[in-house]
C-alpha cells in the first residue's frame, strides 16, 4: 500500500466535499457525520482505482458519482446531513 497515495486521495476528496460543504456551511465542521465520511471514502476510493494503466470499477464508478450527487443535493438545501448551516446558504 502505498500510504502517501492513499493520503493524497483523502485529502482531495475532503477538498472536493468542502468545495460542496462551504456553500451553505462554516468550515471546518465541529463534527463530521458519518456520512459524510462514507461519501468522501466512495470518491477517495474511486481516485485509488485509477492510475498505472488502471481503470476504476463499476462499483467504484457508481459509488462515487452517488456520493457527488448527494454533495450537490446538500448545497442546494435538497436533503440534509445534520450539519448546522451558517454559510451562504443559510
Amino acid at each position: 500500500i502505498d500510504a502517501a497515495r492513499v493520503d493524497l486521495a483523502i485529502a482531495d476528496a475532503a477538498g472536493f466535499a468542502d468545495a460542496y460543504l462551504r456553500l451553505r456551511h462554516t468550515l471546518p465542521l465541529a463534527a463530521t457525520p458519518a456520512l459524510l465520511v462514507r461519501l468522501t471514502a466512495a470518491i477517495a476510493r474511486h481516485e485509488l482505482h485509477l492510475g498505472s494503466g488502471r481503470q476504476a470499477t463499476e462499483q467504484a464508478i457508481g459509488e462515487r458519482d452517488a456520493a457527488i450527487a448527494l454533495l450537490k443535493d446538500e448545497a442546494q438545501g435538497l436533503v440534509d446531513f445534520g450539519i448546522p448551516v451558517t454559510g451562504a446558504g443559510a
